[in-house]
């Protein structure tokens, strides 16, 4: 991103002269989007580690869900 907050864009030749729409995707920064990723693996094991402490083996339960599957 440019100081005045400018973006320049250029198209392929192959793209017809005339009006279209565009879309600007804003992605985090990297710094954000580590912590992001952190946070939500964190997430993760903490989940799991719920099933864990509830004493449920994971794999058992899966298999018992898709033993009740039509």
């Amino acid at each position: 991103m440019s100081p005045d907050h400018r973006i320049a864009l250029e198209v392929p030749e192959t793209v017809p002269v005339g009006r279209h729409k565009a879309t600007l995707t804003i992605n985090e920064s990297d710094d954000d989007e580590a912590t992001r990723l952190k946070s939500q693996d964190e997430a993760l094991k903490r989940f799991a580690g719920v099933w864990q402490n509830k004493g449920v083996d994971a794999v058992e339960y899966q298999r018992q869900i898709r033993d009740e599957w039509p």
